[in-house]
């Protein structure tokens, strides 16, 4: 870890402060004594945040400085809804860890099949907000194909749920071409 920070910094100090706030959002997560992975609602939210923390570097890359000024706030609260609420996903491969452990996630409050409907809803739902969020109505026929085809994926048993989010993953890249493509 001290290597990659000494490594940011010579890259950008702006970088390396936003990996501080990166390992430290995961160290509250994951550690000791604040371990807050427990508690549904705080552990989507930490890890939301972490994981936007990558759009913030990767955006002081491209914006050349002007980091707050140009930065598509709309995007960024689109992504973390998606993120706070899709997140479950990943619990599902554990939830018979995450019951010995104590930690109360959402597949172990409402059991697997409910988890995997209200996620491939939602997954369908924000495929189809993206073409708003991102004010393009050439996204709507990419949008609905890639909802649809994840709605049935993670509803699928036959998946495995320990494959599910590498599919879902997958999607989203190939979606994501699909935006850039279009966009730009």
């Amino acid at each position: 870890m001290l290597f990659s920070f000494f490594g940011f910094c010579l890259v950008s100090l702006k970088v390396a402060f936003f990996m501080i706030g990166y390992y430290l959002l995961v160290y509250v997560y994951s550690c000791y004594p604040a371990r807050l992975k427990r508690f549904v609602v705080i552990s989507n939210i930490l890890i939301a945040f972490s994981s936007l923390m990558f759009l913030f570097i990767g955006f002081l890359f491209i914006s050349g400085g002007d980091f707050l000024l140009n930065f598509p706030w709309p995007v960024y609260w689109f992504l973390f809804a998606a993120y706070f609420f899709i997140i479950p996903l990943k619990d599902i491969k554990d939830i018979k860890g995450d019951k010995e452990d104590r930690v109360f996630s959402i597949p172990v409050l409402i059991k697997e099949k409910n988890t995997r409907i209200l996620i491939a809803s939602l997954v369908f739902s924000f495929y189809l907000a993206s073409v708003f969020v991102l004010k393009c109505p050439r996204l709507f026929l990419p949008a609905l194909s890639f909802g649809t085809i994840s709605f049935f994926l993670i509803d699928n048993k036959k998946i495995s749920k320990y494959y599910l989010n590498h599919w879902v993953l997958g999607l989203v890249f190939l979606y994501g071409i699909f935006v850039v493509k279009i966009i730009f």
